[in-house]
């Protein structure tokens, strides 16, 4: 066994965790993130003595992700310095028992790391990023760090960034995502001279301004291929349209709700369009109908959000409907051109069923769509070829779309069409009763997750039915009030009290596609069918999980995937 990844397995204990390190001999990848359980360093390293670590499992390890573990402290440094001295990628996100100190003795210790992730990690300030100067890996051409990723460490100056580029000039992919202390003019003027840097990630930094954006770009020859300034309010038009016109290799690129920017940053993307493949817009309210129909030159694009844009319609149209023009124009113009599409997210807009039957006759490779809080019905009269013309879909989430007409019994059954589709989100959608459950469990083979809260037309019998027909399909039931079983009338009493109950609580608790990656990994499968077959008088399980690693996902089609 070369690669283990016990991720987020809400099941995995001390003791097994043990037994897994005793027992392997070989693992080169070894991921246990959010393990809770305690002595983490005992369980990994406890058995070893130094005379002996030739022979033990961590001898040939290359990549350890202890992301999100509570117990994750001064000790487990200690002991990957003591032990693991080939370590060449490790994640420490997310640990707050970490102390500087510690951390910094075994950065500089760890001569072969090639990946840092300390995201989110408090600890991590100017004297451990120094530390790096320091370190011999830093100092060599063979074995420089290569990724450093410091996203929500908000302690990190402009003065740690400008000694990482000045010792770790092999970096080729940086994240400073919500370091909004390390983003001066001066820190991104020493950013640039990082001639390998490929990479480059400043979600959430409020504080970039334009020149310091420029002052990035001007020095910098055409390397860049992925640029992340989503939601720095800061920037204008002319900073950015400065980095493209420099940058004209860029892959990925995420502008999301940068309310400054106008489409002039679409008409320069069309100048070198051939090399981009991700795009996000999301939030972007000045793009005009003019300036999205560039997109239409982006022909190797794969994936493409438009959510929540250019809420008011154009700046000189404010009329009603203003918006269903613009966005039915634009799906005209660009759509036929985006034939290598294989996501797309269009949340909050006026996307209509024209323009749904133009992604199903031209975007055949698509494998997400993200239509939620859309008013589009999917009626067979409107978009014939949907959704037989996407036969690869594998995430769809129409959540909170009250005329979705395919979700009707006498429709529902065009979903045969979608036999890779692995996840499906329905929440609060009034035409999901009974009969669409049974349809849906019969004419969906690959369905693993099935979202359907919010709503109150399902009966109990209808849900246990499932499950026992099904038990693969992990179904999330948040907000979600069953039918009683013995009356289509009012239930009884008891049987509302613990229903309102089971709302409010829910109500306080997460239920996320969490539980179904950790129901994936689950050997027993105990997440995916319930332990115990509830009595009518008790509301349905609803499943609950403490840990929140979703959150640094950029998208729900990232984390699904």
């Amino acid at each position: 066994l070369r690669v283990l990844d016990l991720s987020y397995c809400a099941g995995l204990t001390s003791d097994s965790l043990q037994r897994v390190a005793n027992a392997a001999v070989s693992l080169q990848r070894l991921s246990i993130a959010g393990f809770e359980g305690t002595e983490l360093e005992e369980c990994l390293f406890g058995r070893w003595s130094a005379a002996g670590q030739d022979e033990a499992w961590f001898a040939e390890l290359e990549y350890l992700d202890v992301s999100d573990c509570p117990e994750a402290d001064d000790r487990l440094l200690v002991a990957l310095q003591w032990h693991c001295s080939g370590l060449r990628g490790l994640r420490l996100a997310n640990n707050k028992a970490v102390t500087s100190k510690y951390l910094r003795e075994m950065v500089s210790q760890l001569s072969e790391l090639t990946e840092l992730h300390l995201g989110g990690c408090i600890c991590v300030t100017n004297d451990v990023l120094a530390a790096f100067s320091r370190a011999r890996s830093l100092q060599s051409g063979g074995c420089a760090l290569r990724a450093l990723h410091l996203g929500n460490c908000t302690a990190v100056q402009a003065a740690g960034v400008r000694c990482v580029s000045q010792h770790a000039t092999a970096l080729t992919r940086i994240d400073l995502s919500n370091c909004t202390k390390a983003v001066s003019t001066e820190a991104m003027h020493a950013l640039a001279r990082l001639k390998a840097l490929v990479s480059l990630k400043l979600r959430g930094c409020r504080a970039l301004t334009s020149d310091a954006l420029e002052a990035f770009a001007k020095p910098r020859a055409p390397t860049l291929e992925v640029l992340n300034v989503s939601s720095c309010t800061q920037l204008r038009t002319p900073a950015v349209v400065a980095v493209l016109r420099r940058q004209t290799a860029l892959q990925k690129l995420d502008i999301a709700r940068c309310a400054k920017l106008d489409s002039a940053v679409l008409a320069e993307l069309a100048k070198h369009p051939l090399s981009l493949r991700s795009l996000n817009l999301n939030g972007c309210a000045r793009m005009d109908t003019h300036g999205l129909s560039h997109l239409r030159h982006c022909t190797n694009l794969a994936h493409l959000d438009l959510g929540n844009i250019n809420r008011d319609g154009d700046r000189s149209d404010r009329r009603a409907g203003a918006l269903y023009v613009v966005l039915h124009e634009v799906m005209a113009a660009v759509v036929p051109s985006l034939s290598r599409l294989e996501s797309l997210s269009v949340v909050g807009t006026n996307f209509t069923d024209e323009s749904l039957q133009l992604i199903a006759r031209h975007c055949h490779r698509l494998l997400s769509l993200d239509l939620s809080f859309c008013h589009l019905t999917m009626s067979g009269d409107y978009a014939p070829d949907w959704p037989s013309g996407c036969p690869r879909l594998r995430w769809l989430s129409v959540q909170h779309c009250s005329y979705v007409s395919l979700l009707a019994p006498d429709e529902s059954l065009r979903l045969r069409a979608l036999q890779s589709l692995e996840y499906l989100n329905v929440a609060d959608c009034p035409k999901v009763n009974d009969k669409f459950l049974e349809h849906l469990s019969r004419a969906l083979p690959s369905l693993r997750f099935l979202a359907c809260g919010g709503l109150n037309k399902m009966s109990r019998s209808a849900i246990e039915a499932v499950r026992a027909r099904r038990p693969d399909i992990f179904l999330e039931l948040q907000h979600t009030r069953a039918r009683s079983d013995t009356s289509r009338g009012q239930p009884s009493s008891a049987a509302a009290s613990s229903s309102s109950a089971s709302a409010s609580s829910s109500s306080s608790s997460s239920s996320t596609s969490l539980s179904l990656s950790s129901s994936s990994l689950s050997a027993s499968g105990a997440l995916s069918s319930p332990a115990h077959t509830p009595s009518p008088e008790r509301p349905l399980p609803i499943a609950r999980n403490a840990r929140k690693p979703w959150k640094l996902a950029t998208s729900p089609w990232d984390l699904w995937r």
